[in-house]
């Protein structure tokens, strides 16, 4: 051990020491004082251990029975933090509310802020998108009104949490006025955070080549104010706008920059997201060993960090190039699990395909399991494969014998207008 780290351990040592004198003492104010010290060294040594947690909880006791709400409010602020850091959210809620109230009560509006960012933190990781995007709004809009320091991660917290409520339009209209507001400023860095926020909202509204210009334009800017965090940020909503844009090889190179950072190698979320950024491009590209190489990397991982979203894509995906692949046995079990997951959109897509594999194979019992729920479904007769799937229902009930059915279906697809590109030669042929 080096002479300073003698001489750190030393001074920890006594500031603890200090400490347990403040707490044992009998004016009440220095032992809370001492509490609430003595919390705040042992959370930053250690957030997930919850060891602070008794001192601040006592402290905030002994504030409220003061009557001193306002530091009180702090105490239940720091309580709910390390809670948050222990996993014990529903308690970490409580905290945080009575945090909010005393906060309130006593005017203390910078730490009402606070405490009103952290609960919506704890209903964004939820998905509780409702709760999250009220209290984002009231952290934001209270925080405008003092000036808060945080304001500006606030405005972009406020921003995701209106795209992820889908309310896309509306987060939209709030980063445009941001971004004018911080170009009148002058100010680099909301400008570039409103552009890394806007670039994904224009991707869901399909504008991939407007989503590409902003985000390139705040890479630059995140590039010349060397902000780290907002330069991986923008240049992989650069890449994901590249991938639906068509430009793969485009999309590889920036995603390979991607890669060569600190955060693609410390953030394993990141590194994941960046991995199917560069599947999709691989298999953009016809490399589809390579793309479903890093698919099989990522689905289970993606499924372990509980991304739910991104593993039922990433399965559907891998199952499309397994089927260009000419292999129907790995793309048969990739469409079961995105199928099992129940997501609308991408579970009818699969059952729609897993049924065109039946019908490759004959295995026609297996293609009405598969189409006899689709068809059964009001809310898919004016989906554009509907015809289609019905048709080949059609075919399995004829060669199952089921002539009835068989003749029902094939009527229903001759009279179908819904998709007039469709060849009804099947359904003619039944009928």
């Amino acid at each position: 051990m080096s002479g300073h780290e003698f001489e750190d351990a030393g001074s920890d040592a006594s500031q603890e020491a200090e400490l347990w004198r403040q707490i044992g003492s009998n004016d009440t104010r220095v032992k809370a004082e001492g509490l609430a010290a003595m919390g705040t060294l042992i959370f930053e040594r250690g957030k997930r251990n919850g060891k602070a947690l008794p001192f601040f909880e006592e402290a905030a006791a002994l504030y409220e029975g003061m009557d001193d709400l306002e530091n009180a409010a702090v105490m239940l602020l720091r309580a709910g933090q390390t809670l948050y850091w222990s996993e014990r959210l529903d308690e970490a809620l409580t905290s945080l509310e009575r945090g909010a109230g005393f906060a309130s009560r006593e005017g203390a509006t910078e730490s009402e802020v606070e405490i009103l960012h952290s609960m919506a933190l704890i209903y964004n990781d939820r998905k509780d998108r409702t709760n999250a995007l009220n209290y984002y709004k009231m952290a934001y809009e209270l925080g405008l009104s003092i000036g808060h320091p945080w304001v500006r991660f606030m405005a972009n917290d406020y921003a995701r949490a209106l795209r992820k409520a889908g309310q896309a339009e509306s987060a939209l209209e709030f980063l445009s006025e941001r971004r004018v507001g911080a170009q009148a400023s002058g100010d680099d860095f909301p400008l570039v955070m409103s552009d890394a926020e806007m670039a994904p909202v224009l991707i869901e509204k399909g504008e991939y080549q407007a989503a590409y210009d902003i985000a390139l334009e705040a890479f630059k800017v995140a590039s010349y104010v060397e902000a780290p965090r907002e330069i991986d940020r923008t240049q992989f909503h650069m890449v994901r706008a590249l991938n639906l844009l068509g430009r793969y090889a485009e999309a590889l190179q920036n995603a390979e920059e991607l890669k060569g950072r600190k955060r693609y190698r410390a953030k394993v979320k990141h590194k994941l997201r960046v991995d199917l950024e560069v599947a999709r491009a691989l298999a953009g590209l016809g490399d589809a060993s390579g793309a479903l190489e890093v698919y099989n990397k990522v689905i289970p991982l993606f499924e372990a960090f509980t991304l739910r979203e991104l593993a039922t894509q990433a399965a559907f995906e891998a199952a499309g190039g397994y089927l260009t692949a000419g292999n129907d046995l790995d793309a048969e079990v990739l469409l079961h699990k995105v199928i099992a997951t129940g997501s609308s959109l991408l579970a009818l897509e699969s059952s729609v395909l897993l049924g065109a594999i039946y019908e490759s194979r004959e295995s026609w019992g297996s293609v009405v399991s598969a189409y006899e729920p689709l068809v059964s479904d009001p809310t898919n007769q004016f989906s554009l494969w509907f015809p289609s799937v019905l048709q080949s229902l059609a075919m399995a009930y004829l060669r199952l014998d089921r002539t009835s059915d068989a003749e029902t279906a094939a009527v229903a697809v001759i009279e179908s207008k819904v998709d007039p590109s469709l060849c009804k030669g099947d359904a003619w042929y039944v009928r």
